[in-house]
């Protein structure tokens, strides 16, 4: 330590802090190095046994970190690496000491020192974790597929209470299904009854004693809610159907269902597990990574980098596991966000398609009387000339209602897709000049005067939905009258 002159690494287990304080060679050992202006950095295991030297020795080192589980004890400088050379006993200093000076060796151990400095944790943090008697987590990335895939199971099975899980695509769902995390969740989420009549159908050979035992190991074991956001198609489909979960079904992405609320595919539906199908909205979209929060206390987010792969450990990147609450609830607010988004989307659906059956019932509705008001006022116009000008208005108003009511029925298949066309050849100066004759016996002002000149004296032939055109001209020239504001216009 005297030797060094421009750093000092040091990473010590969690006994060492108080032979740093206590042992006054020692202490006086980093106070002299500071006096020369040598950094020094302190890894070790903060405890709670150990708390009270470790807020000693940060006035006496540079930085002091900590860090999980460190075993074995080394110091290293730009000059050489020392460490034990035996074990010692706890709360002793070590007689003997290794040292070396040789630059590969002092490379090597710095190199192991950033690594576990770059991995560790800062004082304060963990101070404040121990006083506040809280865990204020950790937050790791992993860049071993094979160690996410484990780690994704490991964190299922230990789940208590709740499990949340986001799957960005249909073949996510697929990779998942086939490491057992699908078939996973439908046993936890299984209460405990189900499982033991299952297994007493099954094994009906099995001994009482053992079946007893077994129904107390899963009595101490209550179902676990689970709810999962996922792409779905035919073959997702099938494999929900035979888990016999309560689903939810975007109208998106299965046209054939239209209920929003939870189907139930039988009587044994399971209860604790739902899943709700994320659909073709882009807002709906997660086109890169896998979430999973396991009892509001873990989350795991995995990166899909070749979607491709039908492997698990080929189809992912980087993963991040955290145990720290700000992150957990991060995740857990977008999980949440899309569930209630999906369901209020769903329910605006289901609201847009109760209006418009209602609007087109109510047209139907109105057709009918319409038709018959709009007949006996013709009857009473052909028998009775005196009471023409009473009739007129009735005729008038009744043919508006009649269009009004077939405006709304068109409005309603256009929105549902369903409105046909039916093409024809017809001359189209001969149906501009069957509206324009329709449309005046249809003006109320006597001011008003409808005059259709054409200049084209050969006929106009196209192929074209006759009744549509009529009925697109006659708006036109109905929606010019009403809002002629002088005694004359004219309509080009």
């Amino acid at each position: 330590m005297c030797k060094a002159k421009l750093r000092i690494d040091v990473c010590v287990d969690h006994t060492r802090p108080y032979l740093a304080i206590e042992i006054i060679r020692l202490r006086d050992a980093f106070i002299d190095a500071r006096r020369r202006h040598v950094t020094i950095r302190y890894i070790t295991e903060i405890t709670k046994d150990n708390l009270h030297y470790c807020k000693e020795m940060i006035s006496v080192v540079d930085e002091l970190r900590h860090l999980n589980g460190i075993k074995g004890n080394f110091y290293v400088s730009e000059q050489g690496y020392a460490a034990p050379s035996i074990l010692h006993e706890k709360g002793k200093s070590s007689e003997m000491m290794i040292y070396s000076n040789v630059k590969e060796i002092v490379e090597h151990q710095q190199y192991i020192f950033d690594s576990f400095w770059n991995t560790s944790t800062s004082v304060e943090r963990k101070i404040r974790e121990i006083q506040s008697d809280i865990s204020l987590g950790i937050t790791e990335i992993i860049d071993n597929p094979l160690r996410t895939q484990e780690l994704f199971i490991n964190l299922v099975k230990s789940a208590k209470s709740e499990v949340l899980l986001i799957l960005p695509t249909v073949n996510a769902f697929m990779r998942e299904h086939r490491i057992g995390i699908i078939e996973l969740f439908k046993e936890l989420s299984t209460t405990p009854e189900t499982t033991t009549q299952r297994r007493k159908s099954v094994s009906a050979l099995a001994t009482s004693v053992s079946e007893d035992n077994q129904e107390k190991e899963e009595e101490e074991r209550r179902a676990i809610n689970i709810r999962i956001l996922t792409p779905t198609n035919e073959a997702i489909d099938k494999i929900i159907e035979e888990m016999k979960v309560t689903t939810t079904i975007s109208t998106t992405s299965v046209s054939k269902q239209e209920s929003i609320f939870p189907l139930s595919l039988d009587n044994d539906s399971n209860a604790y597990l739902k899943i709700r199908h994320l659909g073709s909205q882009p807002e709906f979209n997660v086109t890169t990574v896998t979430i999973l929060v396991v009892d509001r206390k873990a989350s795991l987010v995995i990166e899909k980098v070749d979607d491709s792969k039908e492997s698990f450990i080929e189809a992912v990147g980087l993963s991040t596991y955290s145990t720290s609450e700000p992150t957990i609830m991060s995740y857990l607010s977008i999980f949440e966000n899309f569930w209630n988004q999906l369901e209020l989307y769903e329910k605006l659906k289901e609201h847009d398609k109760m209006q418009k059956e209602f609007i087109n019932i109510a047209a139907h509705e109105l057709r009918t009387p319409t038709q018959s008001i709009l007949g006996y006022a013709e009857i009473l116009e052909m028998e009775s000339e005196g009471s023409r000008q009473l009739v007129n208005p009735i005729i008038r108003s009744a043919i508006r209602l009649q269009r009004l009511t077939g405006d709304i029925l068109d409005v309603t298949r256009i929105e549902s897709q369903t409105l046909r066309l039916h093409k024809e050849e017809f001359n189209l100066n001969e149906l501009i000049s069957t509206v324009i004759q329709d449309c005046k016996s249809q003006i109320d002002s006597e001011k008003i005067e409808l005059v259709y000149e054409h200049r084209s004296v050969n006929n106009i032939i196209v192929n074209a939905d006759k009744h549509r055109l009529n009925q697109l001209i006659s708006n036109l020239i109905s929606n010019s009258i009403k809002f002629t504001q002088g005694e004359w216009g004219i309509i080009s």
